[in-house]
Order: C-alpha cells, then structure tokens, then sequence
C-alpha cells in the first residue's frame, strides 16, 4: 500500500514539473505537454516491456529509443494494450513463448520496420 501510495506521490510531483516547463523546454524535447504527461500516467514496467519485446525483433534499447516520437508511440501503444498480461507473462517465461508474442504484439509492425531501418543504416566507424 505504502509503495502505490508512493508512486502516486511522485507521479503527482513530476506532472507539476512538466506543468512548468516552458514552451521552449517542451520545443527542445520534441514533445508536447500532453505527451510527457501522458507518459508519466503509464505503468512503470512499460519501458522495460517495450525493450524486452523490441529485443524479440533483434532492437536494442538504444535502437528503440533514438527517435522520441517512435518511443513515444510505442509505449502509448504497449500502455493501452488489451495483452499487457499475457504479455508480461510470455516475456518472463522467455524462449518460445517470448517469440510468440510477436505476433499479438500491436507494435509488432512498428518493430518490424524499426528493426529494417535499423538494418539498413550504415554502421559507424569505431574509434582507433
């Protein structure tokens, strides 16, 4: 109890510092008020789901995340899935079950292409 009521506390906390911020900040952060707002209101075991079924499709977390409106869009997705259960359970049980859930995923598309993108980008050159 003592941990929810926590976690409402700090959600409360950091909806008053995106409440302040300046247009410029947001215009910096390429999101708009709503959005940061709406990503805090999202479960907390989003972000770590979204990696974890990125990596079923070969993603990196860097991958995932470099592109903040991709991010965005895909834990918006994943925070408002009617799967998030069986989700989490065929994430936690890993091998084949993992593998499977690609295919009820509704960012399963997005993961695709992400993954492609990613594919065709030209590697960087390592430093000497």
């Amino acid at each position: 109890m003592f941990d929810r009521f926590k976690t409402v506390i700090q959600r409360w906390s950091q909806i008053a510092e995106i409440e302040s911020l300046a247009e410029r900040d947001l215009a910096d952060l390429g999101m708009s008020r709503d959005q940061l707002i709406s990503l805090v209101r999202l479960p907390q075991d989003l972000p770590d789901r979204v990696e974890a079924m990125g990596a079923q499709h070969g993603l990196t977390p860097l991958a995932l995340q470099r592109d903040a409106p991709t991010w965005v869009e895909l834990l918006s997705t994943c925070g408002h899935c009617a799967q998030r259960g069986r989700c989490a359970k065929a994430l936690a049980q890993g091998g084949a079950e993992a593998r499977a859930a690609r295919e009820f995923c509704p960012n399963a598309a997005e993961f695709r292409a992400l993954a492609q993108r990613t594919m065709a980008e030209p590697a960087l050159p390592r430093a000497a």
